[in-house]
């Protein structure tokens, strides 16, 4: 009845469930051809299970181009009786579910998506993890904004190889036109380092980097993989990370070992650290990397880093400003002359 009445259809928003009401089956939207939007956002509670059967249907509009908040849990879902579709889909938003559910759903897109959002995932394995990051590769070359946020729950505790491959999948995904990345993976430690020779070679799959955080994560940065990161995203203007691993530093070769890039990150987010370190060479070391960070807008570890960067910025104006040529004009300006006399 409702597709014959409202055949034009271009916009669906779901509206909040009431405790104790039957469960909704969403099927029926896939008879809206002209569908544009569906928007899931049931008042912050979870929306209604993606199926089979709604996937499916929902696959087959051929001019829907967001799907947001929906609900993908992989008990609900069958494997052998997912197909590809969803031809024109460029946003998607899961708000709640696991790895699973969320892999089957990426399997079906097409390579059209411009934003995708994956959050409050919970439950999985590396494998799942690995194969939805597989896929979000394959099918990245539009892809503009992508944000993972999950919670990884292991069959045995995390190891050193399967942490490589994550960090290596996550630096490997082909977006080459993405301009904002977003990894979290629950409640971890960072017991484990990103390397510079990793970074080094996998950063630059991303060239037009402009926003990067990390949170939560399996491995951190050090100051050399970080370093090393900046230098390969030259337009990186944000970047967040919540650990920095400074437990191998040296103070006494390091100055030596991070090179001088006068990066333009504007702004830098770091909440703590693994290790210790004295703030007045740390914070050094970060202006060295990134001159120009707005230091009163974000927290950089502790207030005592965010001082001396302060200081070695304002140091570096003074400088300049002594350092400034004078010019003709500056010359005839009322302000270099005093009681009649010039300076």
């Amino acid at each position: 009845m409702m597709p014959r009445r409202f055949p034009l259809l271009e916009t669906f928003r779901f509206s909040e469930l009431l405790p104790g009401d039957p469960p909704v089956s969403l099927s029926f939207l896939g008879q809206f051809q002209k569908l544009q939007r569906i928007c899931l956002n049931n008042g912050g509670a979870m929306s209604p299970y993606m199926t089979t059967t709604v996937l499916r249907a929902l696959s087959r509009l051929p001019n829907l181009l967001e799907l947001s908040h929906i609900t993908a849990y992989g008990e609900h879902i069958m494997p052998p009786l997912i197909q590809s579709g969803f031809p024109s889909l460029t946003d998607l938003t899961i708000n709640n579910g696991d790895l699973g559910g969320v892999e089957m759903v990426l399997s079906m897109l097409s390579s059209t998506l411009k934003h995708c959002i994956l959050r409050g995932i919970e439950g999985g394995t590396y494998g799942e993890y690995l194969a939805c990051l597989g896929h979000i590769s394959s099918k990245g070359e539009f892809l503009e904004l992508f944000l993972f946020d999950c919670i990884v729950v292991p069959s045995a505790p995390p190891v050193e190889e399967a942490v490589g491959s994550i960090v290596q999948a996550m630096f490997t995904l082909n977006l080459p036109r993405a301009r904002q990345v977003g990894f979290s993976h629950g409640e971890y430690d960072s017991e484990w380092s990103i390397s510079s020779s990793e970074v080094e070679q996998y950063s630059v799959a991303w060239p037009r980097l402009e926003t990067f955080s990390l949170r939560n994560s399996l491995a951190a940065f050090t100051l050399h993989s970080l370093s090393m990161f900046a230098s390969r995203c030259h337009s990186l203007q944000g970047l967040a990370i919540d650990v920095l691993d400074v437990r191998d530093v040296d103070l006494t070769t390091l100055p030596h070992e991070i090179p001088v890039l006068s990066h333009g990150l504007k702004d830098l987010s770091i909440d703590r650290l693994q290790g210790v370190i004295p703030p007045a060479p740390l914070a050094g070391m970060l202006d060295r990397m990134f001159p120009h960070v707005n230091v009163n807008k974000w927290r950089i570890v502790d207030g005592d880093v965010t001082l001396f960067m302060s200081a070695l910025q304002a140091a570096r104006r003074f400088q300049e400003r002594r350092s400034k040529p004078i010019s003709l004009s500056d010359i005839a300006s009322p302000s270099l002359f005093v009681a009649g006399r010039s300076l």
